[in-house]
């Protein structure tokens, strides 16, 4: 997924949002027939909203979304990139079968928001010899997640202890993840405060989810298994 500032004059956008799926050959369900929107949120329990704006399919398995540029809305678009920390993409399969992409900004993303949107807004940034303004691509490195589950590792108080405490299962168990990347969620539970889980995945199937935290446990380590 990637985010950029429109630049074509002809085109009534004010920033461009293409979401490619890259599928193997082998995906069960097909491949990706359609996206419903783009929804952004607080966190991971809290209600979302809609980016204001068109989806067209330009190939298979590849999205733009045109976020509008009306006044009001593309002010609305803006505060929603600028302050939410989740993103939920419903998709349908081509088999009909349909499901919720979860992007979670984390302090990594955060931080490349917030240099974009910098440099959107400096009139002194470099322009291309076009003398159309200059662009600015967001490109996140947050895991994209079609269903599917995962395995949670941990659950902590704060985002950062969530960090530590994999990289110190991970080098604990190196032959079971040394070669994973966390996925780090946070979770609202109301009286119960806010809690940060440290997980590994997605997993297309709970078979494979379960050999993973089986694989960890066997090894001494501890794990369940969630829905995405």
């Amino acid at each position: 997924m990637s985010i950029r500032r429109n630049t074509d004059q002809a085109l009534p956008a004010s920033h461009r949002i293409e979401i490619v799926f890259n599928l193997p050959a082998n995906f069960p369900f097909s491949g990706v027939r359609s996206v419903s929107g783009i929804f952004v949120k607080l966190g991971e329990e809290t209600d979302s909203s809609l980016l204001a704006g068109p989806i067209v399919m330009v190939a298979s398995g590849s999205f733009l979304v045109r976020l509008s540029a009306v006044g009001t809305e593309m002010q609305r678009n803006m505060e929603l990139l600028r302050e939410r920390g989740w993103f939920e993409i419903p998709i349908v399969y081509n088999d009909g079968r349909r499901a919720i992409l979860a992007i979670q900004k984390g302090a990594a993303g955060n931080h490349v928001f917030a240099e974009a949107f910098a440099a959107w807004r400096d009139p002194a940034s470099p322009k291309p010899e076009t003398g159309l303004p200059s662009e600015r691509s967001v490109e996140p490195t947050f895991p994209l997640v079609a269903g599917g589950y995962v395995v949670q590792l941990y659950s902590g108080r704060s985002e950062s202890e969530a960090q530590d405490q994999f990289r110190a299962l991970q080098a604990k168990y190196e032959g079971v993840l040394g070669d994973r990347e966390p996925i780090i969620r946070r979770a609202d539970l109301g009286d119960k405060g806010v809690y940060y889980r440290a997980q590994v995945g997605p997993f297309r199937t709970i078979d494979e989810a379960n050999q993973l935290c089986g694989t960890l446990k066997s090894a001494g380590g501890q794990c369940i298994v969630q829905r995405q």
